[in-house]
């Protein structure tokens, strides 16, 4: 008994090699999307970790100043706190006194009466292994309990823009100038980070 020893067709090979084209042109960005989700996923959780850490510290430290009347702040540095557990997704590393989280004492008034609140906003920025930042810039920490902060992660070319809290230790208020700061708190009480030969 003869095999057919019959090959592929030059049209054969061309649809075939077309077909596998197609199916890799949507494949590919598929599992970069999914990638580069997960890489936004871990700024999120690494923020959130910020704010957790900084909550901790707020809270069960007495010697913290607490803010207390409507838009008083203290910023907090991710220098300032334990921050072994944080990964930077792109294999960076987080600019330690330009992460921060700033605590801000809100004052509403409901029936008559003052209803005090704290607010977390955290700004959290990986200096990049090539070339670049990227993180967040200054967000309202509890946008990133659902699943909208995918558009908050930004990148920038240089960290220049970014305060570093190092330069205001011994004049908090001055961060107001800083970025949309002014906007946020209405004076800044006190920054906690290293001394600079503390680092």
């Amino acid at each position: 008994m003869k095999l057919n020893q019959k090959g592929f067709t030059l049209i054969e090979l061309m649809a075939t090699l077309l077909i596998i084209a197609v199916v890799m042109g949507i494949t590919i960005p598929n599992v970069t999307g999914i990638f580069n989700q997960g890489k936004v996923t871990t700024y999120a959780e690494d923020a959130k970790k910020l704010r957790t850490s900084a909550e901790y510290m707020f809270r069960g430290d007495n010697t913290v100043v607490k803010p207390i009347n409507n838009g008083e702040c203290i910023a907090i540095s991710l220098a300032y706190l334990d921050n072994d557990e944080y990964n930077p997704p792109y294999g960076g590393r987080y600019l330690q006194t330009k992460s921060f989280i700033i605590v801000k004492m809100n004052v509403t008034n409901s029936g008559g009466r003052d209803i005090r609140k704290y607010s977390y906003h955290v700004q959290l920025i990986e200096s990049l292994p090539d070339y670049g930042y990227r993180g967040f810039r200054l967000v309202d920490a509890s946008l990133l309990d659902g699943d909208g902060y995918f558009d908050m992660v930004g990148e920038f070319g240089d960290a220049d823009g970014f305060a570093d809290l190092t330069n205001y230790i011994t004049n908090p208020n001055s961060l107001k100038s800083h970025g949309n700061l002014g906007s946020l708190c209405s004076s800044v009480l006190k920054v906690y980070t290293p001394e600079p030969d503390e680092e």
